[in-house]
């Protein structure tokens, strides 16, 4: 084949590979479990099999981590985790292997040593900002999280209550007069627990309970609060408002499917 210039246009033949290499023939991952985790410098990952932490850096050989930092003894002395979890906190350079008797043990890269055994197992985790929210069995549904102490006795710090915040902005260039707001949605039974706060650029505040709507089939009506300030007729009025929904419990049913605020125009 040829292309425009009457040059030779080679498509490539396939060939067997000239070379592979493993990373090792002995360590490796049962099937189906995934407890692995890189950083910025290494890959970290636990051998149900052979019972071992490994480490791997690129340009260096396998390291066997358990044995190496002499905590082998301990891992041989536990049954493996229901779920072994393997967990990188980038904000303290650490590595969390849940992967011992629903223990974890933490290896911090900056002293290169494991360093603490926590009592605990995070089965659920995700990385939220500059912050990581963690959860497991032992704590409930509650998700807290990670690191970020009040007092040494602490592992946790606060727990991740539901919140919803968003402003209602739509026809933004007139005033208006908020009236009545719709939602869809599941809580708990206790409305109370349920909060709505709301604010306008006129500075203008008004909070109200969930229990203070009323509900049809998981269908909420509410009306939006009264300031108290005569000067705009004791209603909340601006061409913006912005509204928070909030639980002061942890709420596992908390959920939103729409929020339909109504209102007027103002002309005052």
């Amino acid at each position: 084949m040829k292309d425009e210039g009457d040059s030779q246009i080679s498509l490539g033949n396939g060939q067997v590979l000239q070379r592979f290499d493993y990373i090792s023939t002995i360590y490796g991952l049962k099937p189906k479990c995934r407890p692995i985790a890189n950083t910025d410098t290494a890959i970290y990952w636990w051998d149900g099999y052979q019972k071992e932490i490994l480490n791997y850096t690129d340009g260096y050989s396998l390291t066997p981590l358990s044995t190496i930092k002499n905590i082998k003894s301990y891992i041989n002395s536990h049954e493996e985790s229901s779920i072994p979890s393997v967990i990188y906190d980038n904000k303290y350079k650490e590595v969390l292997f849940n992967v011992a008797n629903d223990e974890t043990v933490v290896y911090n890269e900056q002293v290169g040593a494991f360093t603490s055994i926590y009592t605990f197992s995070p089965i659920f985790y995700c990385k939220l900002d500059n912050s990581m929210l963690i959860s497991g069995d032992e704590i409930g549904n509650n998700i807290y999280k990670y690191n970020e102490l009040d007092d040494g006795s602490k592992l946790f710090k606060n727990t991740a209550l539901p919140k919803v915040q968003f402003v209602v902005n739509k026809d933004s260039v007139v005033n208006k007069v908020y009236d009545n707001q719709f939602f869809n949605g599941k809580f708990q039974n206790d409305l109370s627990d349920i909060t709505l706060k709301y604010n306008t650029p006129l500075e203008q505040e008004g909070i109200e309970t969930m229990d203070k709507a009323t509900n049809r089939e998981l269908d909420y009506k509410i009306a939006v609060p009264r300031n108290g300030n005569v000067n705009y007729g004791e209603r909340l009025r601006g061409k913006t408002m912005q509204c928070i929904i909030e639980s002061s419990s942890n709420d596992p049913n908390f959920s939103l499917q729409y929020v339909i605020t109504k209102y007027r125009i103002s002309w005052t």
